[in-house]
């Protein structure tokens, strides 16, 4: 039996009982990963391996299943300045990969890794900052976690909370464990090689 697969256009934000807003589908993964409430899922995204140096280099399609996801929230203050920090960590395998006209190699996997981090971490920073520019509520709760860590300081900031929460720097950090297990390399079309 197929298994029916659902896809989300948007996902509501609530404060308490009131509805604050909406984020757009393709920020729901990034905010289940950022409250770690996602624990498997999957995640493509393309990685533009260097051949020689100062030349430009072939750009592959990865998809990869997520095996576990965690994560860190932390914050920094310093003179007056919040900076809002997430670390988060993920293992995953490759699952197919789209690679002209080169095979995939197992020696590509570090920068395959670092290729993966790099998109996550830059699309997990442009959904805290679409959050902040749309004057969305905090709602991966730095807010708590500072609460839980800096009683003190959360008294100082709590009653402007939105305010600090939309002016904060972001700094996202993201680690992938990848393995090859199970991949599948995904043919590109037969192309017709007679003499024309």
């Amino acid at each position: 039996e197929k298994r029916k697969k659902v896809y989300l256009d948007s996902m509501a934000v609530f404060d308490g009982d009131r509805l604050d807003s909406y984020l757009p589908g393709d920020k729901i993964t990034d905010y289940l990963i950022l409250t770690e409430k996602l624990t498997q899922g999957s995640y493509s995204f393309k990685y533009i391996r260097e051949i020689i140096e100062g030349v430009q280099g072939e750009e592959s399609t990865v998809s990869m299943d997520f095996e576990k996801v965690s994560h860190k929230l932390g914050y920094s203050y310093e003179n007056n300045k919040l900076t809002l920090i997430a670390n988060v960590k993920i293992k995953s395998h490759i699952v197919k990969f789209v690679e002209p006209p080169r095979n995939m190699k197992e020696e590509y996997l570090p920068e395959i890794q670092q290729a993966a981090a790099d998109a996550m971490e830059k699309s997990l920073y442009e959904t805290v900052k679409y959050t902040q520019d749309k004057d969305i509520i905090d709602a991966f709760e730095f807010g708590r976690v500072i609460q839980m860590k800096d009683p003190g300081l959360w008294d100082e900031l709590k009653e402007n909370w939105d305010e600090h929460y939309k002016d904060a720097k972001i700094s996202i950090s993201c680690d992938f464990d990848i393995e090859f297990a199970g991949m599948i390399k995904e043919q590109e079309p037969a192309r017709d090689n007679k003499n024309k």
